[in-house]
């Protein structure tokens, strides 16, 4: 996919609820912790424009729930390495379709 063009990137409404929840649970007194988490979607969501398939081990192509699957969507899970949390909530997941006739990303859920 790289090298014909940028795909549109699209958020969810279930994407701007989890990132919301997010920021407030797991950043809550950190100012500094939610800018860099900031930071490190936009640079995500910049890369995903570009190559919305990136390789192990920072991201994979998921099954589908049984009886789910969209003709001519992806299903793709990107690790990311959450600033300033430790432990399991450092984990964090972006959770996104592609669709690749409509050269679109649609942001699912981001979740730590």
């Amino acid at each position: 996919m790289n090298g014909s063009g940028k795909f549109h990137i699209k958020r969810s409404a279930k994407f701007e609820k989890t990132q919301k929840k997010l920021v407030r649970t797991r950043y809550r007194k950190n100012k500094q912790g939610v800018e860099k988490f900031v930071k490190l979607m936009e640079k995500w969501l910049q890369i995903l424009s570009v190559n919305p398939r990136p390789q192990s081990p920072m991201g994979d192509l998921e099954p589908w729930p049984d009886d789910t699957k969209e003709p001519g969507y992806e299903l793709w899970k990107l690790k990311l390495k959450m600033p300033q949390l430790g432990g399991a909530a450092g984990e964090g997941r972006l959770i996104y379709l592609l669709d690749t006739k409509q050269r679109e990303v649609v942001l699912g859920r981001v979740i730590s």
